[in-house]
């Protein structure tokens, strides 16, 4: 584990090609323990299973989500959330870099 990933992490932003998408500030939280990676959305919350992490790399095998209710699982901030993928954190260690297929991912450290 790279302990420079450990704490919780707020989205700022996705690129994807020529197009910025930007989350309604607070909603999307990355949680990242020694023994666990979840997510929140509005609502709802992820964990991702079977997951590693291996040459900068966050890895899992499936990525199942609680089903409350209310999440805006339509908007297209939502439909490219994916924090998978080869990863980079800052020097200063308050913000976290994920490139995957859907884009890449902006995060600042939150606690």
């Amino acid at each position: 584990m790279d302990e420079r990933l450990i704490g919780e992490w707020e989205s700022i932003k996705i690129e994807k090609h020529n197009q910025t998408l930007i989350p309604e500030q607070g909603k999307y939280n990355l949680i990242i323990t020694k023994t666990s990676i979840r997510y929140n959305l509005e609502v709802n919350s992820c964990w991702l299973r079977g997951w590693s992490i291996e040459s900068n790399e966050i890895l899992s095998e499936n990525i199942p989500c609680t089903r409350v209710c209310c999440d805006d699982r339509k908007g297209t901030f939502y439909k490219n959330l994916q924090y998978t993928g080869h990863f980079k954190v800052s020097e200063s260690r308050n913000f976290l870099t994920i490139n995957n297929e859907k884009g890449t991912f902006f995060l600042s450290r939150k606690k």
